[in-house]
Order: structure tokens, then C-alpha cells, then sequence
């Protein structure tokens, strides 16, 4: 199931009463998480949802401060994700992928910067 790009209909089989599993490549803020269940329990009655999951979880803060992951919880979802962005940088840190190093100590400094601003 997903969205059309006119983003007025939902395109799949979802039924009323459904238990739902939200399935993302990413998530940074997980607003759009949250508006895209409205659209969905506006669209269908009686769903309940399971969680989030996502391929790479950013790790990022809301604007007060607060870890996406516990934004969430807040709204009533569970965040699940494959990979976090701390464990890509770590992975790749200092280790050549096809014979070149795509995190020196340079990305890793910018990265720890920029995690230490916005990073949850």
C-alpha cells in the first residue's frame, strides 16, 4: 500500500479494522510518519498500528530537544529501524569500500558535529 502522488487516495488493500505496520526508507523528524496515519484512520476506521519501521533511523531531535523516537512514542507509535545512522558512520569509519575510504576523520568530525547539534 502507499500513497498516490496527488496524495488523495490511498492505493492498496487496507480494510476497516486492519492492524497496520508503517514501513519507511528513513526517518528523520516523523512528522510525515504521524500525518500519513491520520490520512489513513481518516480514510479506514477501527486500524491499529503496530509501529514504524524504517531502513536507517537518523537519530534525530525534535525542535524541543526531544529524540524523535520518544516523539513518537508520545503519539502512540514504536519505532523500529534496521540500522541507526551512529552504527553506518562507526561502520564506515576509517574502512575502505572498493579499495576507498568514504568516512575519514574529516566526515567523521563534520558528522560528530552536526550529531552534537541535531542528533538524539
Amino acid at each position: 500500500m502507499y500513497g498516490d502522488l496527488t496524495e488523495k487516495a490511498i492505493v492498496g488493500d487496507l480494510h476497516d479494522n486492519d492492524c497496520v505496520l508503517i514501513i519507511d526508507d528513513v526517518i528523520t523528524t516523523g512528522k510525515t510518519k504521524v500525518d500519513n496515519w491520520e490520512k489513513l484512520t481518516a480514510f479506514k476506521k477501527g486500524l491499529t498500528c503496530k509501529g514504524i519501521l524504517v531502513a536507517v533511523d537518523r537519530q534525530e531531535k525534535e525542535k524541543s530537544g526531544e529524540p524523535v523516537s520518544a516523539f513518537l512514542k508520545s503519539k502512540g507509535f514504536n519505532l523500529f529501524s534496521i540500522v541507526k545512522i551512529t552504527e553506518v558512520i562507526s561502520y564506515l569509519h576509517e574502512t575502505p569500500v572498493n579499495g576507498r575510504i568514504h568516512v575519514d576523520s574529516r566526515i567523521m568530525e563534520a558528522f560528530d558535529d552536526y550529531f552534537a547539534q541535531y542528533g538524539g
